[in-house]
């Protein structure tokens, strides 16, 4: 199984919806931090932005819990699904599935 494993910081505040059937859904962005030495010896910072969707009770938990610039660590396993981009094989992160969420 693969996993994956974020820590960073959220973005903005989570965003709690419920679908047609009841089912709440809850969208977050985190940034994790990347500091590395550029050629002049000068420190570059560099932040990226992750999507994470909830569902379920995780969904209201985090919505209850979690605020913009908290940090926290987000563990879930994902599945790759192969497909092709102008004749190019891809594999792209089809679905992540949270395995625990730590904050």
């Amino acid at each position: 199984m693969n996993k994956v494993m974020l820590a960073g910081k959220l973005g903005k505040e989570p965003e709690l919806r419920y679908n047609s059937s009841g089912t709440p859904i809850t969208h977050m962005r985190i940034g994790t931090d990347e500091s590395y030495e550029g050629e002049e010896g000068n420190t570059i910072d560099h932040t990226e932005w992750h999507t994470i969707v909830v569902s379920q009770r995780q969904a209201e938990t985090c919505a209850f819990y979690l605020q913009k610039a908290i940090l926290f660590l987000w563990k879930a396993a994902y599945k790759l699904a192969n497909g092709k981009t102008s004749g190019e094989n891809i594999d792209t992160v089809q679905r992540l599935e949270p395995a625990v969420c730590n904050f």
